[in-house]
């Protein structure tokens, strides 16, 4: 994946940009977290955007309990974050 401009992260919605501060940790995060921090039931909707705009997204079976997922961002070495 290319390095993104800042031009290229305006473009995403407010949304995408909330979500995109909140993985740019690298950190594993809960899909309740993700959807709090999109405002709603979209916080899914806007991982799969964020992998459309080039970013891996990887998920795993929590340990909290069955059938709850954690995603995280996996940002490139040379990838700055812009947020």
């Amino acid at each position: 994946m290319e390095l993104l401009t800042t031009r290229d992260l305006a473009e995403f919605s407010a949304a995408e940009q909330r979500v995109y501060r909140l993985l740019c940790d690298g950190l594993w995060h809960t899909a309740d977290r993700i959807r709090l921090e999109a405002g709603g039931s979209e916080g899914l909707r806007r991982l799969r955007a964020l992998r459309a705009h080039g970013f891996t997204i990887e998920k795993r079976l929590s340990s909290v309990g069955h059938r709850m997922f954690e995603y995280r961002l996996l940002l490139p070495g040379s990838q700055q974050r812009l947020f």
